[in-house]
């Protein structure tokens, strides 16, 4: 199937989706799976989006589960939004469906992507420098520090966080 991924805080009118063998239900979860994921790892919001998008969700689908990025503008078997995803999905909480589609070491490929977001606009704003070279740290096995001033989006402080690799799937416990 074709899903196109939307978000309401999306203001672009370019085409973002991926083909994937899943199930709607399935497609859904897969996304809660996601954004759960993202939720738990720092805001950074001076340098990226404090929630999946439209574009991130297509490179993390592709990264986590392989799904197909589609950029032309093609009709979609479904639309997804990311916003009615995490009130849909993720706010239900339905723990048990949503680790259906965990994936190894899910934080570590999230905080690559975050590492690459941020390379790709660091020479426009060098003040991002100071926390892509903590995101480095902290995928070369350091703890995030005190000093760093972290949270996640529900403003809980990461401090002592520390990236695992793993050759299990992340489960996810619930919502952040």
């Amino acid at each position: 199937m074709i899903y196109q991924l939307t978000s309401v805080n999306s203001n672009s009118n370019s085409f973002y989706g991926v083909e994937a063998d899943l199930t709607l239900e399935d497609f859904q979860h897969a996304c809660a799976y996601v954004q759960i994921v993202r939720d738990g790892l720092p805001v950074l919001s001076s340098c990226l989006d404090d929630c999946v998008g439209d574009w991130d969700g297509v490179i993390l689908l592709n990264r986590f589960y392989g799904f197909k990025p589609i950029y032309k503008m093609i009709k979609p078997d479904e639309i997804i939004d990311f916003y009615d995803n995490w009130h849909e999905y993720v706010l239900k909480n339905d723990v048990n469906k949503i680790n259906q589609f965990a994936v190894i070491n899910a934080s570590r490929k999230i905080v690559e992507f975050f590492c690459e977001k941020i390379e790709k606009t660091i020479q426009d704003f060098p003040h991002f420098e100071i926390e892509l070279k903590r995101l480095r740290l902290l995928l070369n096995g350091e703890c995030v520090e005190e000093t760093w001033n972290w949270q996640r989006i529900d403003a809980k402080y990461l401090t002592g966080f520390k990236l695992w690799d793993s050759t299990e799937p992340e489960l996810i416990t619930g919502v952040y």
